[in-house]
């Protein structure tokens, strides 16, 4: 009786121990892929620390101004692999927020503010809109989203 107690016990300890190295593993496999990538991004880069006892952790936001353009970063959360990079121009009037994939399915989003109305279209590499509803919002805001297109692909080779 004893020694089945004991067979189980041993089989516990040693599945709870595999789980705790596969689980430490992952965690460092995630680590590895997910900071790699995103340190190249907000290389030159400035943290944004946020809250009291922030600035004693890594910082996952980065956040510079140059050449009247606003450029910011935000590393993946915990066990997961999507961040953002994002850039917009020093009136916010427009913002492009691109999420890069580790798979080559990089995606892209451009915020339109103009006068009246607010627009937040989903487009591809070469700008042009996922819903083609949009296309006349964007022909029409091209001279803005460009250049901010050709920032972003400047600075972190993404398109």
């Amino acid at each position: 009786m004893n020694s089945k107690k004991g067979n189980k016990r041993k089989r516990i300890i040693v599945g709870t121990i595999i789980f705790f190295m596969l689980f430490g593993a992952y965690n460092l496999i995630w680590y590895q892929i997910t900071y790699s990538k995103y340190d190249k991004f907000s290389k030159d880069m400035e943290p944004v620390f946020k809250g009291m006892l922030a600035q004693v952790y890594y910082s996952t936001s980065y956040h510079c101004r140059e050449d009247g353009y606003q450029y910011s970063v935000k590393y993946p959360d915990y066990l997961f692999y999507t961040g953002n990079l994002a850039i917009s121009n020093d009136d916010d009037t427009c913002s492009i927020i691109i999420w890069p994939s580790f798979f080559g399915n990089t995606k892209y989003g451009v915020m339109i503010q103009d006068e009246q109305d607010g627009y937040q279209i989903m487009v591809d590499e070469n700008m042009e809109p996922i819903d083609k509803y949009f296309a006349p919002i964007i022909d029409k805001h091209k001279e803005v989203v460009k250049p901010l297109f050709d920032k972003a692909n400047e600075r972190w080779d993404t398109l």
